[in-house]
């Protein structure tokens, strides 16, 4: 069992750079933990899987049953057994790419959901 701990007592409501670190961190919770004989569908892309991943592995989120942090390669290989993925040989590699993401059409997935936050979308 994974768990996704919360380390955050109180966030003030127009830091939404904070307020969209917690809700990724609490949607990749939600998409790790669900139970296997759920069928998963991730619309986004597995550069986005890897980055969510690597934000909650950065942010010492990803604990097991007893509290001991994974590692991202028992994240990445839980993610990919999960998600029925071909699991990369340098996952950091595409992680940290997918966090340094900028330009006009490509921005991270964490501006993505800030931006969705600033704005009221769900």
């Amino acid at each position: 069992m994974i768990y996704i701990q919360s380390k955050v007592k109180e966030v003030a409501p127009n830091d939404y750079l904070t307020l969209a670190k917690e809700k990724m961190y609490a949607d990749f919770g939600r998409l790790i933990s669900a139970s296997d004989d759920v069928r998963k569908a991730w619309k986004g892309s597995k550069a986005d899987l890897y980055e969510m991943a690597y934000r909650a592995y950065l942010a010492d989120r990803i604990t097991d049953s007893e509290g001991v942090p994974l590692t991202f390669q028992e994240v990445v290989k839980l993610l990919c057994s999960r998600f029925h993925l071909y699991q990369p040989h340098n996952a950091y590699a595409i992680a940290k790419a997918a966090c340094n993401r900028r330009g006009i059409r490509s921005h991270t997935l964490l501006k993505r959901y800030e931006w969705k936050l600033k704005h009221g979308i769900r």
